[in-house]
């Protein structure tokens, strides 16, 4: 088990805080502002989830970005070679551990989680999408920036999120176009629940938040259990595949040239 006081204040990119009704706001940034993706990220976010999954103390999980992007970029990597230590591949095999845990994780987490999608979520924008209700700002879009526009196959679990979302076909298309889906788009096709000018989004998040926590805390987590056993079940099946055959492949190939471009 875990507390807030032994996690709240270890992470660099990750700023979180509960309230006294048990709802934990995780608040993703780089040095305070829009939150760039990166390496030392995807080792915190998997880490961060983990620790929320085992805090007995939250009763509900808020996802959010900073300022008027939830997450669209890398962060630049200025020297490659020093990340590929003690080798490319080892240093492969490690990060495709992590995105296993990061998918894993955020489905382990025993409590309903709202989505607050703040901008444009073109990288891991199933960090938010996974939650059980997503609102977002009206000028939000969702895309898949990271992975096949990028000689990158999309196996770090995209390729389960979208198609259940979009449906088989529209789900193989988004991410083998690189399509953009704005928010009032997302909203009609059922990725997003409710848009909003973002000066609402959060207020807007807490009311929801409040209505949700005044069940008991047995009937929170088991119905968080129950929404995402499906979900779970295709990680269990699909992900392993995914990461470690058509994305560690890709990774492989294009090695260092598409690492430098994109990151999952």
């Amino acid at each position: 088990m875990s507390s807030l006081a032994e996690y709240q204040n270890r992470y660099k990119f990750i700023d979180l805080s509960r309230g006294d009704d048990g709802v934990l706001t995780v608040r993703f940034h780089s040095n305070g502002g829009k939150f760039l993706w990166g390496f030392p990220q995807h080792e915190e976010v998997a880490d961060c989830l983990l620790q929320i999954r085992g805090d007995r103390d939250n009763k509900l999980v808020i996802i959010t970005g900073t300022g008027d992007v939830f997450l669209d970029e890398f962060e630049p990597i200025e020297d490659m070679a020093t990340l590929f230590k003690p080798s490319f591949q080892e240093f492969c095999a490690h990060h495709l551990s992590v995105g296993q845990r990061l998918i894993q994780y955020h489905l382990d987490i025993e409590v309903p989680m709202i989505g607050v999608v703040n901008g444009p979520a073109g990288i891991h924008a199933e960090l938010a999408v996974m939650c059980d209700i997503v609102i977002a700002a009206d000028d939000a879009y969702f895309a898949d920036t990271a992975h096949f526009p990028n000689g990158i196959a999309p196996g770090d679990g995209v390729h389960i999120i979208w198609p259940e979302l979009l449906g088989v076909n529209r789900g193989r298309y988004f991410l083998l176009m690189g399509e953009k889906i704005h928010a009032e788009e997302a909203r009609r096709l059922g990725i997003v629940s409710e848009v909003m000018p973002r000066a609402q989004l959060e207020a807007r998040a807490k009311e929801i938040a409040a209505q949700i926590v005044r069940h008991d805390p047995f009937t929170l987590r088991h119905t968080r259990s129950m929404l995402v056993q499906k979900l779970r079940k295709q990680v269990a099946d699909l992900l392993p595949l995914g990461l470690h055959a058509a994305f560690g492949a890709s990774m492989a190939t294009a090695g260092v040239g598409a690492l430098g471009s994109a990151e999952s």
